[in-house]
């Protein structure tokens, strides 16, 4: 069985939320039922809803991750300030 390459809003929907949640696009592809690279940023750059729903996922990853080493950062003590750079 090949991998898909026909559009659906839930494949969509998916891959989106995966991303928001801090998923790499590269371990999302990974999976069987995913797409290729290819196709997947085909998907981005023809479908217009597709690119804007991707970028506010990608927006939503970027605040998450912020938010995240902010709190590393306040909650470091002098001993863990190496580790926290990390």
């Amino acid at each position: 069985m090949g991998r898909p390459s026909k559009f659906t809003d839930e494949l969509a929907s998916e891959i989106c939320s995966r991303i928001a949640a801090g998923e790499s696009v590269r371990s999302i592809l990974a999976d069987d039922h995913m797409p290729d690279r290819r196709t997947f940023y085909n998907w981005v750059t023809t479908n217009n809803e597709f690119f804007h729903q991707y970028a506010q996922a990608r927006q939503v990853a970027a605040d998450v991750a912020f938010d995240e080493m902010q709190e590393i950062a306040d909650e470091a003590e002098p001993q863990d300030v190496q580790v926290a750079k990390l």
